[in-house]
């Protein structure tokens, strides 16, 4: 029998599951392949070599996982952070950011938790959620000046208006004033006012007159703390059944999503109310003010939203986006173990969106859906992780601008086990190869070095990679391998 071997001329559709094997009915089963490794499909059709990653650091603690994280004021002003155990740390124009040593700030969250954390930005700021700790912001004045500070919320948010008979009595209606409960009934599950309640908001609307709200700074009972007040409270009865207080505390928990929609900064699964998601005041995104602080309470378009999702059962708000179709049905081999979140959208020049598989495999999408592209392809990066030799893995991916050509660079770090010992590598992926491009200048090697001087015998700078067998391309032409000796070669 005559064998038929047919021509496949386009290869978009990138790696297929094994469940499509032999599915020649299949419109997009011509422009399939069962392994792509190390390749990337391309809009166009065609399939290219995926490039090599360049060398920048190290992490700032080789045995601790650690994460990248994508900041970015324009396309001149970009930035990755390093996050790993209470420190965060920048990179820009590929390259470490360093006066004198390593810029690096100080923050809470420790190596377990850095997985967790979310992010919104705006401008120099960026947002930043996690569940045991109060929200934060990081604000950038400078390229080498960065802070991490707790957002000190106005006027909320704050869980739903008393509905007990618990009444809240003000010494005083300014100042920093005691406020004393009737009863514990209402506050924290009915157990009353607690020590970490501290830092946590109070507003009070006492009968015929306006809202006022402060913070508490000090708990003497179950039924009884010191507030300080910020907006002053009605004074023509301290005593009250319309109050509320903070939805976040060291009490209640705090926010597990942060996101922007439509100009206000939104805060979602919160310990105390998993499915509630807090709605900042428009345009104004530190402020949650719900009402005016008249009389009647007035509601305006710019006020902030509290809002509860009804679901059959209770789930925590994880993420705050915008639904998307299962783009793995042709592929669920590719992803199985689960993705690292988030994943990063690389635009130019190739529409590739890059994400983490948990052992370690770097995952590409090449996605159009206006040409009806959507291609999965794996991607193992050179070195191994471990004594055993298993393969390198890549931990964590961001894309930013690159800082020299129209084009977004794809920042990764990658655990290897260098000299003994495992260590972890912060690297950029090199340009895709594109016509007009010179042989001398390709990177197609992983954790990569390039010198471009006089000739010479000896290649320094090579401390991150000692011990190991490294490749070699000179002028353009392959070289013998050679083994790093003291940083060098």
């Amino acid at each position: 029998m005559p064998k038929v071997s047919p021509a496949q001329n386009f290869f978009s559709v990138g790696e297929i599951s094994p469940l499509l094997y032999g599915r020649t009915d299949f419109d997009k089963y011509r422009g399939a392949l069962k392994t792509c490794l190390n390749n990337v499909p391309l809009i166009q059709g065609p399939i290219t070599r995926r490039p090599g990653t360049v060398y920048v650091a190290d992490t700032k603690t080789a045995s601790a996982v650690a994460r990248l994280v994508h900041f970015e004021f324009s396309t001149t002003q970009a930035y990755v952070l390093e996050f790993g155990n209470l420190y965060f740390r920048m990179y820009k124009d590929r390259a470490q950011v360093i006066s004198g040593t390593p810029v690096e700030v100080v923050t809470p969250y420790t190596t377990a938790q850095v997985p967790d954390l979310k992010f919104a930005q705006s401008a120099d700021v960026l947002y930043i959620a996690h569940p045991a700790h109060p929200p934060a912001k990081i604000t950038r004045t400078s390229h080498t000046a960065w802070t991490y500070t707790v957002i000190d919320f106005k006027d909320g948010p704050y869980l739903a208006i008393n509905a007990t008979a618990t009444t809240m009595t003000c010494s005083a209606t300014t100042g920093s004033v005691t406020v004393t409960a009737s009863a514990i009934t209402g506050i924290n599950d009915d157990t009353g006012f607690q020590t970490t309640d501290v830092g946590r908001l109070i507003r009070i609307k006492t009968p015929g007159d306006a809202y006022g709200w402060g913070k508490i700074t000090a708990r003497a009972s179950t039924t009884s703390v010191t507030v300080s007040i910020i907006e002053a409270i009605g004074n023509s009865n301290t005593t009250t059944d319309t109050w509320r207080l903070g939805i976040y505390s060291e009490t209640t928990g705090y926010p597990s999503a942060v996101g922007f929609y439509q100009d206000r900064l939104s805060w979602a699964g919160c310990t105390e109310s998993p499915q509630s998601i807090q709605l900042s005041e428009s345009s104004v995104y530190e402020s949650h003010k719900p009402t005016d602080y008249d009389a009647d309470a007035t509601l305006t378009a710019s006020a902030g939203i509290s809002v509860t999702l009804n679901s059959s059962d209770v789930q925590a708000i994880r993420w705050i986006e915008y639904k998307s179709p299962d783009m793995t049905v042709l592929n669920e081999h590719v992803t199985y173990g689960g993705i690292n979140s988030p994943m990063a959208w690389q635009q130019e020049p190739h529409s590739i969106i890059w994400g983490t598989r948990t052992d370690g495999v770097l995952l590409g999408f090449t996605y159009e859906r206006d040409q009806d592209v959507i291609g999965w392809h794996r991607h193992i990066v050179g070195g191994t992780s471990d004594a055993d030799g298993a393969d390198a893995k890549v931990e964590s991916v961001v894309v930013i601008p690159s800082p020299t050509d129209v084009r977004d660079d794809v920042w990764m770090i990658v655990q290897r086990y260098v000299n003994g010992g495992v260590v972890r590598h912060v690297e950029y992926m090199s340009k895709f190869w594109e016509l007009g491009d010179t042989q001398t200048d390709a990177i197609f090697l992983d954790s990569a070095v390039t010198y471009d001087s006089t000739a010479t015998t000896t290649i320094t700078g090579l401390d991150h990679l000692e011990g190991e067998a490294v490749s070699v391309l000179a002028d353009g032409s392959s070289h013998a391998d050679k083994t790093v000796t003291s940083g060098s070669i």
